[in-house]
């Protein structure tokens, strides 16, 4: 049985996030070179391409003064509804017992006729929220974007375990598979709203 193909790549996401109910006061909040790496030889039951989140920051200064480092999560990078989702836990420094999750969800073809402006923030923007665990209360919400400078850095990222020329076949791969979904889900909606 052939190992799995899995590509890697860090993505950068930041917003200003405001308080549910009595939670914590409103701040901005980054999360810094989120590694995730997809399994190009899976999908999940909605079609997405699975991933698992492996390492990674989350800056929330209203829920702990300096980063937080990120112990797992996973992500479903689009499925047949054309969403993305996030969900990454974290903990505070030095304080295990002060552990959190943020779960997002970017949505693809919600206007009804996409310009390239529209996909470029659909693909970007992850709405948000945190919760404190394990009670899964929830604390802030908010839309986390990936920045033009951060994008350019996670094109950067991407890479592959193997050879030469089998990480840029995998890295190659993951691009088409992703820009084929993406484009799949735009089109399917267009053509159903026409």
């Amino acid at each position: 049985m052939p190992a799995p193909i899995e590509v890697e790549f860090t993505e950068r996401l930041t917003g200003r996030m405001t308080p549910i109910g009595d939670g914590p006061r409103a701040c901005v909040v980054e999360v810094n070179d989120l590694v995730i790496r997809v399994d190009l030889g899976a999908r999940t039951a909605q079609g997405a391409l699975p991933a698992r989140v492996a390492g990674g920051t989350l800056v929330a200064p209203t829920l702990h003064p300096g980063p937080m480092p990120i112990s797992d999560g996973s992500v479903e990078l689009i499925t047949a509804e054309g969403r993305m989702h996030y969900e990454i836990e974290f903990a505070a420094a030095h304080h295990p017992e002060h552990t959190y999750v943020l779960e997002g969800v970017k949505r693809l073809a919600e206007r009804r006729s996409p310009s390239p402006l529209t996909i470029w923030r659909e693909t970007t923007t992850l709405y948000s929220r945190i919760h404190s665990l394990p009670a899964r209360t929830p604390l802030l919400t908010g839309p986390l974007t990936v920045r033009p400078r951060d994008f350019s850095h996670q094109l950067r990222s991407l890479r592959a375990e193997g050879h030469r020329e089998d990480a840029a076949a995998a890295v190659a791969l993951f691009i088409g598979a992703f820009a084929s979904r993406a484009a799949h889900v735009y089109l399917g909606r267009a053509l159903r709203r026409s």
